[in-house]
């Protein structure tokens, strides 16, 4: 939804963030009870904590890069981010939807590269708009949404790494 929200101004994304709020509450609830089994099984699982926290961590990112992508850039800007943000959305609904089946079977999870890749040609093209002083005619909130976006991208590629290693982890374990 987010890949392709500067095209769809009309896709609400504010019920995302409750979506998902009501989720992450569920699974804090399971977190707390398999930390209680945890305590009291020969089994070595992993610890639920840091799964849960990197969650919600990335929960941020998300409702963040929402509640930015749904404030329409200038058109300048628009006609060069477009791509370069559809193929970051793309590459981490990949690797989120393919996490999302890797943990409960406790499989592999894909590699961040095409994420890592994505964003860096993001990265290139809000460079691109800079060299080229686009920027300079802007408002300064149109501005500051175009770094805005570079900036969570940072920290959301840090939560994906975090949540890869959580799935590492969970294949690891013992059952």
């Amino acid at each position: 939804m987010l890949a392709t929200i500067w095209e769809h101004p009309e896709i609400d994304v504010s019920a995302l963030p409750t979506e998902i709020r009501m989720s992450l509450g569920k699974l804090e609830a399971l977190a707390d009870e398999a930390a209680r089994e945890r305590r009291t099984s020969p089994a070595k699982e992993p610890d639920p904590e840091p799964l849960s926290r990197t969650l919600v961590r990335l929960h941020t990112d998300i409702s963040t890069l929402g509640r930015i992508l749904t404030k329409p850039l200038p058109e300048a800007v628009h006609q060069h981010l477009t791509e370069p943000w559809s193929r970051v959305a793309r590459a981490a609904t990949h690797v989120l939807r393919h996490t999302s089946l890797a943990l409960p079977a406790r499989r592999s999870p894909l590699t961040l590269d095409p994420v890592i890749e994505a964003i860096a040609a993001y990265e290139a093209a809000v460079d691109g708009i800079r060299r080229t002083g686009i920027t300079k005619d802007l408002p300064n909130e149109a501005v500051g949404c175009v770094f805005a976006l570079g900036f969570v991208l940072e920290q959301f590629q840090r939560n994906l790494r975090d949540l890869l290693s959580r799935t590492r982890e969970a294949q690891g374990a013992d059952t």
